[in-house]
């Protein structure tokens, strides 16, 4: 910047300038002085141009930077909640899939115990009827032998006369 080399050559002659003995001020020639501080007045809003421009421009890269991390952000965000709405969907269909699953063994376990209630009713109603066939059988049976023996003693009599 032309503004610190300017300043550096003022300060320099400051420097530099013969000092009058016991009042701590200093000789220096005025024109040369003017000269410089003129030329300052004429680069300084220059510089001073550059140096906003300078500001404004990082004042933009920030303002860019936070909208694109703001933007890298909220569409890290986006992917995340897809990714845990997918995980939660998986969830969930694995839990109904449990869920269809534990239904399923609970019916076939009431149907299998119905299955074996009707089984039981239904070998305890064939012995029953089974008995009941062979004691009404028996009855005949029974029946019929006191008659062959009615008959038998009928013939056995006549036997004997």
């Amino acid at each position: 910047m032309k503004i610190l080399e300017l300043l550096d050559e003022l300060d320099e002659i400051i420097d530099s300038a013969n000092s009058i003995p016991l009042t701590g001020k200093v000789l220096m020639d005025r024109n040369e002085l003017m000269e410089i501080v003129k030329e300052a007045r004429i680069v300084l809003p220059d510089e001073v141009k550059q140096a906003k421009w300078i500001k404004e421009e990082r004042a933009k890269i920030l303002d860019d930077a936070a909208e694109e991390a703001s933007r890298i952000v909220n569409n890290a965000q986006r992917e995340v909640e897809v990714i845990i709405d997918g995980a939660h969907n998986e969830a969930a269909k694995l839990v109904d899939r449990d869920e269809i699953v534990q239904n399923a063994r609970i019916k076939s376990e009431e149907i299998l115990k119905e299955t074996n209630e009707r089984a039981f009713e239904i070998q305890t109603g064939a012995y029953y009827y089974a008995d009941d066939l062979l004691e009404r059988f028996e009855t005949n049976v029974d029946k019929m032998l006191d008659t062959i023996r009615r008959n038998r003693q009928e013939l056995q009599r006549y036997k004997k006369d």
